[in-house]
């Protein structure tokens, strides 16, 4: 999916929503650290994440899933600013309103499921204090 489809994207809900600037302002950028969410929208930012991994494993329905559900939280901020919760009632009406499904936690495809038990698998924990790193050069092992 190109920028300019995910610009178009963003557009038709800027005007489904009633959030003028929605589309223009907030910045979508991919991440290749994302393995245990999907997307976050930051409002300090005014940037949404998306896992890079998202398009190739979850398809192109899935990832406008997320970019949708990200959006209605930087909607929201526009409309209500900080007096509503993240996935409160203002928040489901919106995903509503897209055709989208309401609810904070998705069901991954099975593709991204996989993906990420291989990420986590090929991650290795290692120690991040001097102590740590004696404990696991006498013994106690890699925590």
């Amino acid at each position: 999916m190109t920028s300019d489809e995910i610009h178009r994207h963003l557009e038709s809900l800027e005007q489904l929503w009633g959030t003028p600037g929605l589309a223009e302002e907030v910045k979508v950028r991919p991440s290749t650290r994302m393995y245990r969410s999907l997307g976050n929208y930051s409002p300090k930012r005014d940037e949404i994440r998306i896992a890079a991994h998202l398009l190739e494993t979850g398809g192109r329905e899935f990832f406008l899933e997320v970019l949708g559900h990200e959006a209605a939280h930087a909607a929201i901020r526009r409309l209500y600013g900080n007096r509503v919760q993240p996935h409160g009632r203002e928040w489901k009406a919106l995903m509503r309103k897209a055709g989208l499904p309401p609810r904070a936690t998705l069901d991954v495809p099975e593709g991204v499921a996989r993906f990420v038990a291989e990420k986590r698998a090929q991650r290795r924990r290692r120690p991040r204090t001097l102590w740590g790193t004696i404990r696991a050069y006498y013994g106690r092992g890699w925590t």
